[in-house]
Order: C-alpha cells, then sequence, then structure tokens
C-alpha cells in the first residue's frame, strides 16, 4: 500500500492496440447492402401508410358529403309524405279517396320517417368517419 520509496517520478506510459480483420472487409459490402434495402422498404412502408391516410381521409370526406345530400333528399321526402297523407285524408273526407288509399299514403309516411332516421344516422356515423379521419378525435 505504501510506495517502498519515497520519491515520486513523474512518468507514465500510455498504449494503443488497433486491430482490424479481413473479414470485417469482406462483409462490409453486404452489410451496406442490407442496410439499404431496409431503408427502401422503410421508405415503401411510409408511402402505403401515406396512402392509405389520403385514401381513409378521402372516403370519409366524399361519405359526409352523401350523407348530407342524402339527409336533405330524405327531409324534401318527408314534406311530399305528409302533403300526401293531407291531401289523401281531405279526399277520403270528400268521398274522394278510398281508405286503402289513405293507408297507402299512411305507408308512404312512415317510411320517410324512417328513411329521415336512417339518414340521420348515415350523417352521423359519417361524421364521425370524417372527424376520426382528420384527427379530431384525438385528445
Amino acid at each position: 500500500i505504501f510506495p517502498t520509496r519515497d520519491e515520486f517520478d513523474f512518468t507514465w506510459s500510455a498504449g494503443l492496440q488497433l486491430s482490424w480483420s479481413v473479414n470485417d472487409f469482406l462483409t462490409a459490402g453486404t452489410d451496406v447492402e442490407a442496410l439499404d434495402a431496409e431503408a427502401a422498404t422503410l421508405e415503401a412502408d411510409r408511402e402505403r401508410l401515406l396512402d392509405g391516410v389520403r385514401l381513409e381521409l378521402e372516403s370519409a370526406s366524399t361519405s359526409h358529403a352523401l350523407a348530407l345530400t342524402a339527409r336533405a333528399a330524405s327531409e324534401d321526402g318527408l314534406v311530399a309524405a305528409e302533403e300526401g297523407y293531407r291531401l289523401r285524408q281531405e279526399l277520403l273526407s270528400l268521398q274522394r279517396a278510398t281508405a286503402i288509399e289513405v293507408i297507402d299514403a299512411e305507408t308512404d309516411l312512415t317510411r320517410a320517417r324512417i328513411s329521415i332516421i336512417d339518414a340521420r344516422i348515415d350523417e352521423r356515423v359519417a361524421r364521425l368517419r370524417l372527424r376520426h379521419a382528420t384527427g379530431e378525435d384525438i385528445q
């Protein structure tokens, strides 16, 4: 633990060792090619992902626009069915229509009401898909 002498020499030594293997040189080209292939694969995956996002966004946008149009058409159909039912009832009271015609008009009115419910559901689903595609649903 203690030095054998009461002297201190200001000398030190350092060493450096370098090793190189011929095999490393021979396999380096293969490693570079593998890394290039992996980079190309990752780039292709990235492009596929971007295409998928674009497709989802376009599809959701189109679905939403169609749902809005379908809802407007359903609302127009409901107005027409209500008016048809009202007219058939008036005609029945004037004995110008039969009860079957009134029942048919009532059936058309019920179908129009169901159609507008379906259109509202479709619109809501399309709006949610669009929000998801644009990332608005992420908190």
